[in-house]
């Protein structure tokens, strides 16, 4: 929560050894035609539009079918050989090493790939442990980022003591995202209308264990933050934010997820995250799911399109979502082992998405 947003030369805050960073518009091809323009128009240098073929099997779930949301785009279970543990930053992989803004690959030692499937995220003395679908790359940066809507789903364990009683409070089991326009300080994340540098941008975090101190263990944190402003500039300690936090600045204060009482941690759960976008005639939005059912967390807002600064309690608020695209990330911190099982997402189609490969 609340932690500040890399900027400038794109340099990490306080978070070399947390590895976990707070801080338009590429339209969404709509068809395989369009992903083809897509890739034409930006070639080998720049972001480029792919489609992405259902490439699992599973059916989607009932909220994401509800939707429309029955492509399966992508589908993980932790294969070793598409986790890019040699640090290459080269194609065929789900899931990278490399981190943005600067900070230093997780070190593969943080990973460990479990029998009949799944991985186990855990840091080390001086090293959290992070992957994500997208890595800085030679030329820019590889990987996936998802757009044009979707739902997305992890399923997995931790145990809340580790976290609880770690010495290194810098990080924790965490499962989130955010744009690969501000990421990979793509252009998309300039706001229009507005000085160069000044920045827009989203980070949804489908899941933290981040809020036991002040809140039944068996919750945990779900804040939607929208990032803006120049680089120390608009705000004096970094990019300015509103979120779903209390005192968050928006209309809503609802991040705190509440699970069932008795709710165990150290057994598997599905962690989700469910975006509709707007449209001209009706609100967007996002709710959290737990174990497929949705969840006191929910926010809206309305079609963005060139309105100025700044966001809070607009009613375009989040909207920014919308037109960007998002990189996954899972992590955790010092002795606070995560295993992850699987990772899910479901989508109308895959050519809104962002694949450089």
């Amino acid at each position: 929560m609340n932690m500040r947003a890399a900027g400038g030369a794109m340099k990490p805050v306080v978070i070399a050894a947390r590895i976990r960073w707070r801080y338009r518009k590429m339209p969404g091809a709509r068809s395989l035609i369009g992903a083809v323009i897509i890739l034409l128009i930006f070639g080998a240098g720049g972001a480029r539009g792919a489609a992405r073929s259902s490439i699992g099997r599973t059916k989607a779930p009932p909220q994401a079918a509800a939707l429309g949301y029955t492509v399966h785009t992508f589908h993980s279970s932790f294969d070793p050989k598409l986790v890019d543990t040699a640090d290459t930053r080269k194609s065929g992989f789900q899931w990278y090493l490399g981190q943005f803004f600067g900070s230093p690959a997780t070190r593969s030692d943080t990973l460990t790939f479990n029998k009949g499937g799944g991985i186990t995220l855990n840091g080390k003395p001086g090293a959290s442990a992070s992957i994500n679908s997208a890595s800085p790359a030679p030329g820019g940066w590889i990987g996936s980022a998802f757009g044009g809507g979707g739902y997305f789903e992890a399923t997995l364990k931790f145990n809340p003591r580790n976290t609880i009683s770690a010495v290194d409070k810098k990080a924790w089991p965490a499962w989130w995202s955010m744009s690969i326009e501000h990421m990979a300080g793509l252009p998309g994340q300039q706001w229009p209308g507005q000085p160069a540098g000044y920045a827009h941008f989203i980070e949804p975090d489908f899941f933290e264990y981040d809020v036991w101190s002040f809140s039944p263990h068996q919750w945990y944190g779900g804040a939607v933050h929208d990032w803006y402003g120049e680089w120390k500039k608009t705000c004096l300690d970094g990019f300015c934010n509103v979120s779903n936090a209390p005192g968050g600045g928006t209309n809503f204060g609802n991040f705190q997820v509440r699970t069932p009482v008795h709710t165990d941690f150290t057994r598997y759960h599905r962690f989700g995250f469910l975006w509709s976008p707007a449209t001209a005639a009706s609100k967007g939005y996002a709710v959290y799911y737990f174990d497929g059912k949705p969840t006191n967390d929910k926010v809206t807002w309305s079609l963005l399109t060139d309105q100025p600064p700044p966001p809070g309690k607009t009613s375009w608020t989040f909207g920014i979502i919308d037109q960007q695209h998002l990189v996954l990330v899972l992590g955790t911190g010092v002795n606070e082992p995560m295993t992850v099982k699987s990772v899910d997402v479901w989508q109308k189609w895959g050519a809104q998405n962002l694949v450089q490969r």
